[in-house]
Formats: structure tokens, C-alpha cells, sequence
């Protein structure tokens, strides 16, 4: 990937370039503001320096610095300096070109840079054009530059990365075609390719070992003993706990020295899991993959979506603007480039996704005839658990977890094994807002399409509108083995209890809230709580209650075409479910645009109305979710207001202890950063470095209530599983609030789930044992009247 980013002139997407920016960068940037500083004195540089004079110095400076690292790096050392000149000069007068742009229509100038952003536009060159081209037909005055002009600009950088040691520059006497010529070639000075040679290096070496592993990883049997069993690859992976973010030596320490006991077990039980690729899925997808003329779920097809026609009278290579056209073409004309614009963009989408698509293919054929594999965990700084693997992983996609299934098949020797069986099925297609029993009967009123699907699932292709396609189509081929070989029919698929927006569930749980516990499913109930159509259904009310003599002409629109639409779960499901997670109301209005309007969910709207249609409605989603989920909010503001005063009252990092005994150091320390915006190939954050010991006051804030929550679900996690092990249920798939478990231990687990949650938070208060670890802070939120013991009864809290 590093050397195709490379080829393709992206190093900045490479990992070395922070390292390069963050060592020369500043030192670029302080010398033009020196030169610029001078400007006023005669001498041959005044004229092309202040030609950069209304730039942004680090913007000048990184746009050298990333060319530089683009010429070199792709190069090697056989690069003319001048022709490095020349591409900075060009690249520096563009940026004065946007920022004019900017300056004068930052109207027009937003909207379409935000378009661009919104297609994925990687091209600074098609962002400069189309930009240039608006400025040009909004008679934008630009300002003019020559090309010595360009050129004296760029090679004066080049000048300046050489005096601070980014940069070589040799002459050499060559000689061409019978002619002598001085030549000046330029590349990274020694320093420069030490650092991107050292990173490169690291990264070659660790991330081949996330993969999994062809035996059981060793058990951990201290925070830096255990994992992968060679040292070389111990040293990619020397902690069970991902120290990485944590600089400060004491919080090391304390995490070193803490009673990791049940935490170490827990890991070690999931390190022992055996897996192994699900064979007759790989086979499937395979042949959909071969035989797919569209993309299907996460299945990229080998033949691509062919762009929009031309229209017909358009001849090839014409310029538009030398044609004349009628009316009705240039209605075409416009609708033409919208639609080829969307598929460009789609396109764009499609790379990315064959990526993680090819990777998957190739880690699954890569671990097929193996017996069994496993997988090496690692917990966050919250807690939570993760397998440490790439392409494949128990915790990863759709199609990465159904390539997966246990190496150890179970029967289903009784009737509950059966029931938990069938009702997984329905459970993956999406019939999941349903009691029981009508999932069982679901699959058993759909038994001839599931066959079908399980018999030739490219010729019927229903089981790909399912919530989860491929889980689904993995287990309507078990289910199928099942029907008709029952006597020696082993199931290997996870059966899966999904948590009912499972943060809002803990902060429920901790402050007894009757109201919002009913929402999320911790009291009995004849059929499940759903908190996302609670909150929809509070939106139309008061998309409706709005006065229409209060909006604006657009909002009138969008309220006209919002009520056409109608509110539903999926319309605000991602706004709530990150609630206790940190998300705001401009949050809120992302979600809408990415997850809904963007996937074509509303064709009311049309796509330049995305944006403004999102905001509009986001002001509502926001206001219902803090009218259904009101405890919850409380909670995350009290936490808020005590990480303030911890930190103003001179704490370095705010600890506490989950009640899995881990122990959660939070540090977030304020960082140096300079930010450099370039309008030509976007806004680009560049950290210089630590300032020590001074902690983040808005970080800590900010991070203090999703952190909690996270801790809270990393513990109920470790204890389902060490009670799991007590009672002889070794096959677990465990995602942070999606937990599961072979059909004919299903029960068990069930049961387990339910019992260490409420004893969890009966043995604990989370809440009132964080004030009481420190001084001054003020008392948590009352306690409300909800049974915790009420959740043993409640048949969806994990279903």
C-alpha cells in the first residue's frame, strides 16, 4: 500500500510523512516568515517573496514540503531540482488562487469545496480545475502570476528546504546528445531518509503479524507476559493493553501494578477459541464474486458500473462552451454531469470497498485448510477487548465474521438448541423487533426460500436484503445441512444476543432509571422496547407542531418533504445509539446525510439538498432524543462537570476501577498543533508534539462520559465471559455488546448475560464509587426506582 501510494503521488497517506512534517515543517515555515519579515529591504528575493506575502506561511511551507516528499521519495535520487521548482511554484500560486477565491465568494467557494469533499475528490489538480473554472464563470477577479514568476517562488523553497537539512541538492556536469549541461538534482538529505526508511521499516514489520494464528496464543500471564509465542513478534505486541496512548510513566505503572487478575483470564479464555474458516461460504461468495454482474453487500463484482452516456449530440472532445445549445440540451447537458459526477464518486467508494473486500478473500483462502486458527486480544485503555487480526476477525464486518465459524461443531441435541437456532436465523435477516416466537415462526413459514437461498444463493438472491447477508446466508446453509442430515448435523455458526443500544442500558442500570430501562429493554416486556421509534415517533410530533409562519421559505420545504417522508427507526437509529458515546447535534445531521439521505432512503430530496435537508431536521432529533432519554444525559453532564474540576483542580489523568477490576487511566494531554489549512489539497493537521505534563481540560470533558460508559460494557463483558468458563461454555464470540455462543449453549449464555449484568450493578455503583475517589466533587445524580433484578425476567435486554 506505501509503495502504491507512492506511484500515485499520495505520500501523505503514507505513515512517514507526520514524521517528516513534524521535523521540517516548522523550521520552512519560520524562514518564510523571516523572508517575509524582509521583504521591505531591496535584494533580488523581494519581488517573488512577496508574491506568497497573503499566503499562510505553513501553508506555503507544507505544500513545499509534501511536494518535495512526493518528487523525492518516488524518485529516488535522480530528480531535477528544477523541476521540483517548477511543481512547488505551481502548486504555491494555486493555493493564492483558491484563497482569492475564498476571500471574495466564500459562499460559493464553501459550497463547492464541500461537494468535492463530499465525493471523496482526491485529486488536487481536479480540485484546482474545478475550482478555477467556478471562480472564471462567477468573474472572480485572480491574480496573475508568470511562469518565472512560478518558477523564481518555487526554487526559492527548494532553497529553503536544502538550508534546513530536508533536502540535497547536487550539480552534476551531463552530458546529452553531444552537449554539455549543468544539471541540479535534488533528493532526501540523509536525515530525511533515515526517518521514512525507519518508519517504513516498523510498519513492514508489525503489520503482517495481526493475522491469526495457527495455534493457541500463549496465555497472558502478566500485562507484558504472554500473546504471540516468538519474541520477534512479542515485540510488535509486548502488552495485553494498548499502552500506546499512554506517555505518562505513572499511569504505566499503576496499570502495571493493578490486580489484572480476572481481566488476564478473561482474555486467555477468548485467546483459546478455535475458529476456522467457514469453507462452504468462501465457496459461495466465491462463485458470487465470479458470476456477479453488480456488487452484492460487501461482494465486489468484477465488472464495474459503466458510466452515464454521453448525450448524443455531444460530439467527443467538444467544449461546451463553444456550443450552442438549446434549452432542452442543456437541461441534459446539466442532468448528465450530476449523474456522471455521482458515479465518479461511486466509483471512488467502490476502490475502497474492493480493498477491504480482496483482503478479506485473501486472509480466508490464505487460513482454509486449516483445522483451527485463533486470535491474539488486546484490551483498549477502557477495557474493551479486541482480536488482534486483519481481513477475517470475530469482530470485523458482515462478511469478515460469517467467513468465520467455530472449529468445534455441537448438535442440536434439545428442543432449546433448536428454538435459539432458528430464532439466530431470523435474528440476521432483521426480524429482530419481534417476540420469540414469531422470529421461529418466521423461519418456519420461510423454510422453502431458505433452502433455496442455501441451495443456489446466485440464483436467488433475496437472502442478500437481510440486515446481516452473509451471516444470514451462512446460516441458511447450516440450517439447510441441518433439515436434511439432523442425525449428524453439527452447528459451528455463532448464535448472537445483541445488546438494545447497550449504553444507554449501563447508564440506565447505574442511576436506576425506571423510564429510560423500560426504553432499553431492562424490564419484562411482551415484545421488545425499540428507543430508535420512540425517538422517531417524538420527531413527527414536533416536525408537525412546527408553525409554518416561523420557517423560512427552504425550511418550509424540507418540513413539506420530511412529513411526506415520515420519521423511522433507521432515520435516527445512529443519533441515538452514540448518545452516551460522545455524539452532538451536528453529529446528529451527519448521520442523517451519510446514513440515510446518501443512501438514496429519501428520493424526495435531491442531492444538493442533502446537507441543508440533515441540518434542518437534526435540530429535532436532537431535542426528542434529550426529551426520551433524559437520566442517561444527566449522568454524562455530571461527569462532565466533574472531569472540569478534577483537571482545573490539578489532576494530570482521571482514573478509576471497573468492576472487572481493570483499571482505566484516562490521559489526554494538551498537544502542540499547527494547522495548516491548504485549500488546494484540503485541511491538513500536522502534531508537533507533547507539551508535557499539562493535561486537556476540553479533552478530558469531552472523553470522560463515552469513556465510562465503554468501561462499564468492557466489564460486563469480562465477567459473561469468566462465568462462561465456569460453566463449560469455551466457544465465544464476543464484540462489546454482541455476544454469542454455539446454538446448544445459547441458554447458558443467555442466562449468563442477564445474571453478571445484575450482579454487576448490584455488587457496584459506578457512578458514586467514582466521587468517592476523589475530593470536592459533587454529588452524582439521584437514583432512580427501576428493580435492577428485573432484568433476570426481561426476555430482550440481549436478544
Amino acid at each position: 500500500m506505501m509503495a502504491k501510494n507512492e506511484e500515485e503521488g499520495r505520500v501523505e497517506s503514507n505513515p512517514y510523512t507526520n514524521a517528516v512534517f513534524r521535523r521540517w515543517l516548522i523550521p520552512v515555515r519560520d524562514l518564510i516568515e523571516a523572508s517575509l519579515a524582509e521583504t521591505g529591504r531591496a535584494g533580488r528575493r523581494a519581488a517573488h517573496v512577496a508574491l506568497v506575502k497573503p499566503l499562510d506561511p505553513a501553508s506555503v511551507a507544507f505544500i513545499a514540503v509534501r511536494s518535495a516528499l512526493v518528487h523525492c521519495v518516488a524518485g529516488g535520487d535522480d530528480n531535477d531540482a528544477r523541476d521540483l521548482g517548477r511543481t512547488v511554484g505551481r502548486s504555491v500560486y494555486a493555493e493564492l488562487v483558491l484563497a482569492t477565491f475564498e476571500h471574495i465568494n466564500p459562499e460559493l467557494f464553501w459550497e463547492i469545496s464541500h461537494d468535492l469533499d463530499k465525493r471523496r475528490s482526491k485529486s488536487a489538480r481536479h480540485r484546482y480545475n474545478t475550482l478555477r473554472h467556478s471562480a472564471n464563470e462567477n468573474e472572480v477577479p485572480i491574480p496573475m502570476w508568470t511562469n518565472p514568476e512560478r518558477e523564481q517562488v518555487g526554487l526559492w523553497l527548494v532553497e529553503l528546504m536544502r538550508e534546513i537539512g530536508l533536502i540535497e541538492v547536487v550539480q552534476q556536469r551531463v552530458s546529452r546528445k553531444g552537449k554539455h549541461r549543468e544539471y541540479y538534482f535534488v533528493s532526501l538529505s540523509d536525515d530525511a531518509k533515515r526517518v521514512v526508511s525507519t518508519v517504513r521499516e516498523a510498519v513492514a514489520m508489525s503489520m503482517p503479524f495481526h493475522q491469526p494464528c495457527i495455534e493457541p496464543p500463549k496465555d497472558w500471564v502478566a500485562v507484558n507476559d504472554g500473546g504471540y509465542h516468538t519474541p520477534e513478534m512479542r515485540r510488535q505486541m509486548p502488552h495485553c493493553i494498548n499502552m500506546h496512548r499512554i506517555h505518562i510513566r505513572q499511569a504505566r505503572e499503576a496499570i502495571k501494578s493493578a490486580d489484572m487478575g480476572r481481566v488476564l483470564e478473561g482474555i486467555n479464555h477468548l485467546q483459546r477459541v478455535p475458529w476456522q474458516i467457514n469453507a462452504d461460504l468462501l465457496a459461495a461468495v466465491q462463485e458470487l464474486s465470479r458470476h456477479s454482474k453488480r456488487d452484492v453487500a460487501e461482494i465486489v463484482s468484477a465488472e464495474g458500473e459503466e458510466r452515464p452516456p454521453v448525450p448524443v449530440w455531444l460530439p467527443p472532445g467538444a467544449k461546451i462552451k463553444e456550443l450552442v445549445l438549446t434549452e432542452q440540451q442543456q437541461v441534459e447537458f446539466k442532468k448528465w454531469k450530476r449523474e456522471a459526477a455521482l458515479w465518479h464518486n461511486r466509483r471512488v467508494q467502490r476502490g475502497v470497498k474492493w480493498g477491504r473486500f480482496d483482503t478479506a478473500m485473501r486472509t480466508a483462502l490464505k487460513y482454509r485448510d486449516y483445522p483451527a486458527i485463533y486470535f491474539v486480544y488486546q484490551a483498549d485503555f477502557r477495557g474493551r477487548l479486541y482480536a488482534m487480526t486483519t481481513g477475517v476477525s470475530p469482530q470485523g464486518s458482515d462478511l469478515q465474521k460469517a467467513m468465520l465459524r467455530f472449529a468445534e461443531g455441537k448438535p442440536l441435541h434439545d428442543e432449546e438448541a433448536v428454538r435459539w437456532f432458528k430464532i439466530n436465523g431470523a435474528n440476521r435477516f432483521g426480524i429482530d423487533k419481534v417476540p420469540f416466537e414469531e422470529r421461529i415462526k418466521w423461519v418456519n413459514d420461510n423454510e422453502r426460500f431458505i433452502l433455496s437461498y442455501a441451495d443456489d444463493p446466485i440464483a436467488n438472491r433475496d437472502w442478500s436484503e437481510a440486515d446481516s447477508p452473509f451471516q444470514f446466508l451462512a446460516w441458511c446453509i447450516e440450517y439447510a445441512e441441518w433439515r436434511r442430515r439432523p442425525d449428524t448435523f453439527v452447528s459451528r455458526i455463532p448464535v448472537g444476543f445483541d445488546g438494545s443500544c447497550n449504553g444507554l442500558q449501563h447508564f440506565s442500570a447505574m442511576l436506576r432509571d425506571s423510564v429510560g430501562g423500560r426504553a432499553v429493554n431492562l424490564v419484562r416486556a411482551a415484545r421488545p422496547n425499540d428507543i430508535y421509534q420512540q425517538v422517531a415517533d417524538v420527531v413527527q410530533r414536533k416536525l408537525t407542531d412546527l408553525n409554518p409562519s416561523d420557517l423560512s421559505e427552504r425550511d418550509l420545504v424540507f418540513r413539506s418533504k420530511w412529513l411526506s417522508h415520515g420519521m423511522n427507526r433507521k432515520l435516527v437509529k445512529r443519533s441515538v445509539m452514540t448518545l452516551p458515546y460522545g455524539s452532538t447535534r451536528f453529529s446528529c445531521a451527519e448521520f442523517i446525510e451519510a446514513d440515510y439521505l446518501r443512501t438514496g432512503s429519501a428520493p424526495e430530496f435531491n442531492p444538493d439538498e442533502y446537507t441543508t435537508a440533515a441540518g434542518f431536521l437534526s435540530h429535532l432529533v436532537w431535542d426528542a432524543i434529550g426529551e426520551v432519554v433524559v437520566a442517561a444525559t444527566s449522568a454524562m453532564a455530571w461527569l462532565q462537570k466533574s472531569a472540569t474540576s478534577l483537571v482545573r483542580s490539578g489532576a494530570q489523568q482521571i482514573s478509576w476501577t471497573a468492576p472487572s477490576g481493570f483499571p482505566v487511566v484516562q490521559v489526554y494531554n494538551e498537544v502542540e498543533v499547527v494547522s495548516v489549512r491548504s485549500l488546494l489539497f484540503g485541511a491538513t493537521r500536522v502534531k508537533i508534539g507533547l507539551t508535557g505534563d499539562e493535561p486537556s481540560k476540553s479533552r478530558h470533558k469531552n472523553g470522560i462520559a463515552p469513556n465510562f460508559v465503554h468501561s462499564m460494557d468492557a466489564a460486563h463483558l469480562v465477567l459473561t465471559v469468566l462465568e462462561c468458563k465456569n460453566r463449560g461454555v469455551n466457544s465465544l464470540a464476543m464484540i462489546h455488546d454482541d455476544y454469542g455462543t454455539h446454538a446448544a449453549d445459547a441458554g447458558k449464555l443467555y442466562r449468563t448475560i442477564r445474571q453478571t449484568f445484575v450482579g454487576m450493578y448490584e455488587e457496584s455503583d459506578p457512578l458514586d464509587s467514582f466521587r468517592s475517589r476523589f475530593d470536592g466533587l459533587s454529588n452524582p445524580p439521584k437514583r432512580g426506582d427501576l428493580d435492577i433484578k428485573g432484568v433476570l425476567d426481561s426476555p430482550f435486554f440481549f436478544a
